[in-house]
C-alpha cells in the first residue's frame, strides 16, 4: 500500500470547509433572506483572495503567462498600476 504524504493539506482543506460551513450558518442566522450556500462560499472566498491578487498584480515579473492572464482577468489595469507604485 502506498503512503500519502499530503494528509496535512487534506486536513487543512477540511478545516477550511468546516469554517466555510460555520460562517454560512452564522450568516444565515443574521440574514434570513434567501441565498444559496454555494454563492455565499464563492463570495466569501473571492473577498478573502482579492487583496492578495491585487497585491501580486503590482509585480507580474517571473510569473507564467497563464497566471498573468488570470490576474489580469480579475484585477483592472488601473488597480495594477496603483499597486505598482508601492
Amino acid at each position: 500500500m502506498r503512503t500519502n504524504r499530503r494528509w496535512p493539506l487534506a486536513l487543512f482543506l477540511d478545516l477550511v470547509d468546516i469554517a466555510a460551513q460555520n460562517a454560512f450558518c452564522v450568516w444565515k442566522l443574521l440574514h434570513p433572506e434567501q441565498q444559496v450556500k454555494r454563492a455565499f462560499i464563492k463570495t466569501a472566498a473571492m473577498e478573502l483572495v482579492m487583496p492578495v491578487i491585487e497585491k501580486r498584480a503590482g509585480n507580474l515579473l517571473g510569473l507564467h503567462t497563464h497566471i498573468v492572464q488570470a490576474i489580469k482577468h480579475f484585477v483592472p489595469a488601473d488597480a495594477r498600476l496603483l499597486d505598482a507604485d508601492y
